[in-house]
């Protein structure tokens, strides 16, 4: 799916099996009931080749020295879920949902 898309697959599955898919056993049909709701948000090829990064390693990375540079200052002692609280007021403020309007 990443060089294609999921409509690609989904549409290799209808093509050469098209007898089977109303035989589709439940975790089957909830997995390519997931893939067909989602097909706008799989296309990894066309983002790719936009220039997207479809993998969330940056934005995990970032998050991680944020809240690190953050949390790990001189003499700041956190436990996790204060550190967890401040995190999320800061991330709301950040995208401006903090404030109802």
């Amino acid at each position: 799916m990443k060089a294609y898309s999921a409509d690609s697959a989904l549409l290799h599955l209808r093509k050469k099996h098209p007898s089977e898919m109303a035989l589709l056993n439940e975790p089957a049909a909830a997995t390519y009931a997931y893939l067909a709701g989602r097909l706008s948000n799989m296309q990894y090829g066309r983002r790719l080749k936009q220039g997207f990064f479809i993998a969330s390693g940056h934005i995990e990375s970032a998050c991680k020295f944020i809240v690190g540079s953050r949390c790990k200052q001189a003499g700041m002692h956190w436990r996790h879920h204060n550190a967890a609280y401040v995190s999320a007021v800061r991330a709301a403020i950040r995208s401006n949902t903090f404030w109802a309007s």
